[in-house]
């Protein structure tokens, strides 16, 4: 079970629990026990709730496993139009050619 990023996604939109927990309904205290879930904690979330989460932090579902501040979620953003199959390699394509660009 993969990390999510619940709390890197709220302070990346400037959030604080309060107001975050207010939109999601739940009690500040609720969220603030599911931002500091340990690995040996994961925990799984249903569908809805992800989807309301990521409604809230302005993107996507998939995007909540990742660190905001994460370069390879620019790349990910970049490759928006590219079949889900083949986004692996473009994030390839690109940050090779970002490298011989800034060489």
């Amino acid at each position: 079970m993969k990390i999510v990023h619940f709390k890197d996604w709220r302070e990346h939109r400037g959030m604080t629990q309060k107001e975050a927990a207010l939109e999601l309904g739940m009690s500040r205290a609720h969220l603030s026990r599911m931002e500091s879930t340990k690995r040996g904690q994961r925990r799984r979330y249903n569908e809805d709730f992800m989807t309301v989460c990521a409604q809230l932090y302005q993107c996507t579902v998939e995007e909540l496993y990742i660190n905001p501040n994460d370069p390879q979620l620019r790349l990910r953003r970049a490759c928006a139009g590219v079949p889900p199959s083949k986004v692996d390699g473009a994030i390839r394509a690109l940050e090779k050619y970002l490298k011989k660009k800034l060489l």
